[in-house]
């Protein structure tokens, strides 16, 4: 069962890995989005522009004082809820542009490393690896394209991704020595 988790995380990896420009432009786009979403938050926050809630239900005519006993008006303290809720969504959105910018990091970090991994390949696996996961091929036809039964295509793929998935097991070791 652990088998079968790996592989499918390790073909996922190269997916991703031949699909990252993609996956950076939209990650990158969401930041543009977010950071627009920040001045106009800043703006607000600074203007301070919150819609109050007056507790107002209907027009009263009885004299009435309002009283406090923390010294603040109900209508001073609408604001500062507004304004505080102005302040954890910035930060919200903040957050994710951090969470973003490190996401793109590790996506190229991890980039390097499937890089110089398949580098490492003979042209024959080269190629099926580039056809599988780049061009998104089936595995019958990348048997065909490079003149091999379909049995010897499912057992390359099986290998291929066996060994980089080791490979990325060996990385990941040495990381936790160092």
């Amino acid at each position: 069962m652990e088998d079968r988790e790996l592989f499918r995380k390790t073909e996922k990896r190269l997916y991703d890995h031949f699909n990252r420009e993609d996956i950076i432009k939209k990650k990158e786009e969401l930041i543009a989005l977010y950071s627009t979403q920040l001045k106009e938050l800043e703006s607000d926050i600074k203007n301070n522009n919150v819609r109050l809630d007056t507790g107002l239900k209907s027009i009263n005519y009885d004299e009435k004082v309002q009283t406090s006993t923390i010294g603040t008006s109900f209508m001073e303290q609408e604001l500062i809820k507004g304004i505080t809720r102005l302040e954890k969504e910035w930060s919200f959105k903040q957050n994710k542009i951090e969470q973003l910018k490190k996401e793109i990091r590790d996506i190229n970090e991890l980039a390097i490393t499937i890089e110089s991994n398949i580098n490492m390949l003979n042209d024959e696996d080269k190629r099926f690896i580039e056809l599988k996961y780049k061009r998104s091929l089936e595995v019958q036809v990348i048997a065909i394209k490079l003149n091999m039964s379909s049995a010897t295509a499912f057992r390359l793929r099986k290998k291929l991704v066996y060994d980089i998935a080791n490979w990325f097991r060996f990385i990941d070791s040495e990381l936790i020595v160092s």
